[in-house]
């Protein structure tokens, strides 16, 4: 996990949270506590690189590639404005070229398609929510019970949040948990788009899969338009 907690300092993110990135949970802090592209290249370097090096090590190791360049990874996302962001992609693109890490695409589910595409929307955000809401329950009702008075102070609640989501990635390694997530993607159907076949018979009926309605005037629609400019833009200057 990684959370983002609100404030202009380290000193936002609640004690603990060295033991708890060591246990699957990561923090880091922004002004509004929304994502903003700094964190996201946080959560990329911080949680994803560590995870492609020990896989590059062991394909490496077993003879099946070389080089970087051999190795290829999905970072796959919604279209929230700041995964979007041309600074992110730009960043992205320079970065995982294959040379000091694997090459890297960059995928997005299209916008309002999550609760189809995205695996975690899928199967595990229900888990998620169910699980803390229970957390906090118990709290508060072995709190009343003991006679104790209910503090409200984010000091307070802050490293509780940090525990209980460390007791919720215990839950997820598990093999229950990691059903859950396999779960996601099959219902997701991510899987097609390694599957030769498939791809050979989108290739030929190429315009009935990909045949759009007529377009929406949303918000959501002129984000995607702005990030599709965005992206021509960058493959103009750089190339790509």
């Amino acid at each position: 996990f990684f959370t983002i907690f609100k404030g202009k300092t380290r000193r936002s993110i609640p004690p603990g949270y060295v033991q708890a990135r060591h246990n699957g949970v990561y923090s880091t802090f922004s002004q509004k506590h929304w994502m903003t592209v700094d964190c996201l290249k946080q959560l990329v370097t911080e949680t994803l690189e560590p995870h492609l090096l020990v896989e590059y090590g062991k394909l490496q190791k077993s003879g099946l590639i070389s080089s970087m360049k051999a190795m290829h990874f999905i970072l796959l996302m919604d279209v929230y404005k700041t995964h979007i962001a041309a600074d992110f992609v730009s960043w992205f693109h320079e970065r995982y070229h294959g040379v000091s890490f694997p090459y890297g695409h960059l995928i997005f589910v299209p916008a309002n398609m999550t609760n189809i595409y995205q695996p975690a929307d899928l199967t595990l955000q229900k888990k998620i929510k169910c699980f803390l809401k229970d957390k906090g329950a118990w709290f508060i009702s072995d709190q009343i019970l003991s006679g104790k008075q209910i503090s409200s102070q984010l000091s307070f609640l802050k490293p509780k949040l940090l525990s209980w989501l460390q007791d919720l990635v215990k839950e997820l390694r598990s093999s229950d948990g990691a059903e859950l997530i396999r779960k996601g993607w099959r219902e997701a159907r991510l899987e097609r788009a390694f599957d030769t076949d498939f791809q050979e018979e989108a290739m030929r009926n190429w315009d009935n899969l990909f045949e759009h309605p007529e377009p929406v005037d949303s918000d959501d629609e002129r984000e995607v338009n702005r990030h599709q400019q965005e992206i021509n833009s960058l493959i103009d200057s750089h190339g790509w």
